[in-house]
């Protein structure tokens, strides 16, 4: 038998917890520091985006040679790409101090999707991508309407950014055999690999597979499972490599009411 080792002394748990303290203050800090720049960055990246689309749109007279309207259009399309990027870091940053939290009302999920999918039209047409809208159930859910339209507007985005030019993007809504609602989004993009699938709900994770070279924050998937997960409900993946994904966000039968009730504004437990 090897020697005993003998228990931590007083002083040393001591300066072991007062290291783990410093290390956390640290941390927090840090998580202080970039939501701040992000918040910085986020602002004038919006005003790139809006003079530039202004310019593209020759609201003010011609740019003259017809090129710059193109530069402008990958100026706005580059600006907006980065600032999606910069408020993903910023939500990240918010989940990880506890700062995010649910402020639930009755909302239409047709009217939402509708909403985010005319959203991400600029982004979808850069691609001469059709994203098409498929109603199977009229459904009103009890959520934070913000969250609701950014777990719409990461998904629909996300499918574009991964499928070829000239492809589909289609949305459902629906009700599952236990009455859960249920919103899909499928696509024909490059697929995500079997070993993948539950990796890319971490954040900061991308999937091995090939991406069409797109970039990101690998934050997109993960947001959505957080938000979700809020809201008592869960995301799920169907994929493989080469034959497109599918992916279902779903929220519990409690959240969901009749949609006579919703616009009554009347709250479930009424």
């Amino acid at each position: 038998m090897g020697p005993i080792e003998s228990p931590p002394t007083a002083a040393a748990f001591a300066a072991e917890q007062a290291r783990r303290r410093d290390a956390e203050r640290r941390l927090a800090e840090q998580r202080q520091l970039l939501a701040r720049l992000v918040h910085d960055f986020r602002s004038p990246l919006n005003a790139i985006a809006g003079f530039a689309e202004i310019m593209a749109g020759g609201h003010f007279g011609p740019l003259g040679d017809p090129r710059y309207v193109d530069y402008a259009r990958n100026i706005r399309m580059s600006a907006l790409q980065l600032a999606d990027a910069v408020s993903d870091l910023l939500d990240q940053a918010k989940f990880e101090a506890g700062q995010r939290r649910l402020e639930d009302e009755w909302l239409t999920l047709r009217e939402i999707v509708e909403s985010c999918a005319a959203t991400v039209a600029g982004l979808a047409a850069a691609k001469r991508i059709e994203v098409g809208v498929a109603h199977r159930a009229e459904v009103a859910l009890m959520a934070d309407r913000q969250a609701l339209c950014q777990i719409c507007v990461n998904l629909v985005s996300n499918a574009v950014k991964f499928s070829a030019q000239n492809a589909t993007v289609a949305l459902c809504i629906d009700r599952d055999s236990t009455g859960r609602a249920v919103l899909s989004v499928v696509d024909g993009g490059c697929g995500i690999a079997l070993a993948d699938l539950d990796r890319v709900k971490i954040p900061y994770a991308h999937s091995t597979f090939g991406s069409r070279g797109e970039a990101g924050t690998g934050l997109g998937l993960s947001i959505v499972a957080i938000l979700l997960e809020q809201h008592g409900g869960n995301l799920e993946i169907d994929s493989a490599p080469g034959l497109g994904t599918t992916v279902r966000a779903v929220f519990p039968e409690w959240r969901s009411d009749a949609a006579e009730r919703a616009a009554a504004g009347r709250q479930p437990w009424r």
